[in-house]
């Protein structure tokens, strides 16, 4: 069966709409034997929201690009806030879209809610056009953590650490599969500048860790048979499935 599909978020919505139909043909079989297969492997993230809460199994067997995951984005948003800091009456501030962006990213406005809109509220209502990390001293660790000012390349390497650390602990189970991807690469750049003693400018250990997250990927492996299987298309070699569902197929 061929179904034509105008968009990925479409495709989604399709892989759910026929999972439910699986589920209602068979509704005693909690086996489906199904897999969807992903040629394209950004539509992991959005096909694993789609899919229905009535499959109580989900077994992942692919690998996803570390740049296309949310951690990935929310450390871009950091180096971006970081590197245009401005001292403004003796004390480094931060530019308040940069603030914003951050607040506005889902590891940090699903954690914080209430504290998020009252700070959103109170930078827009007084007009902070630099805003100051005392502005976070109130709102919890993890917002004081995302806020603190660094400086050098030593500073970077640990503030990159310990915001993977506190949010692999915060997050969900695919979520924290992100950051320890994440904190692999920020270990690997951290022991070859500790291996070689050579200082590095901001700007070229931003480019380095640009790079090393754009070639690596997180591999998902799943040695369960049960639920339904997630898989990209290589991984599928050699296997045989009753339902087999194949998003991108052109």
């Amino acid at each position: 069966e061929l179904i034509a599909t105008p968009s990925d978020i479409g495709q989604t919505k399709q892989v759910c709409r026929i999972l439910n139909d699986l589920q209602r043909e068979n509704p005693e079989n909690t086996n489906l034997r199904t897999v969807v297969v992903l040629p394209n492997e950004r539509l992991l993230v959005p096909t694993l929201y789609a899919i229905p809460e009535t499959v109580a199994t989900v077994n992942v067997t692919m690998g996803y690009p570390l740049s296309l995951t949310p951690i990935a984005t929310l450390m871009e948003q950091l180096i971006t806030l970081q590197i245009n800091q401005r001292k403004h009456a003796d004390e480094l501030h931060f530019y308040y879209k940069h603030v914003l962006a951050i607040l506005n990213h889902p590891y940090v406005c699903r954690k914080k809610p209430d504290v998020v809109r009252r700070l959103v509220a109170r930078i827009t209502a007084e007009n902070l056009f630099l805003v100051p990390p005392t502005l976070f001293d109130q709102a919890g660790e993890l917002l004081q953590l995302l806020f603190r000012p660094v400086t050098n390349t030593a500073e970077f390497l640990a503030y990159f650490a310990d915001v993977v650390d506190a949010l692999s602990q915060q997050t969900e189970t695919l979520d924290r599969e992100f950051c320890d991807g994440y904190r692999a690469a920020v270990n690997c750049i951290k022991s070859n500048i500790e291996q070689f003693r050579h200082d590095i400018s901001l700007p070229t250990l931003f480019r380095l860790l640009q790079q090393l997250v754009a070639g690596l990927t997180v591999a998902f492996q799943s040695k369960s048979r049960e639920g339904l299987q997630v898989m990209g298309t290589l991984e599928t070699r050699a296997l045989d499935f009753e339902n087999v569902i194949i998003t991108s197929f052109n």
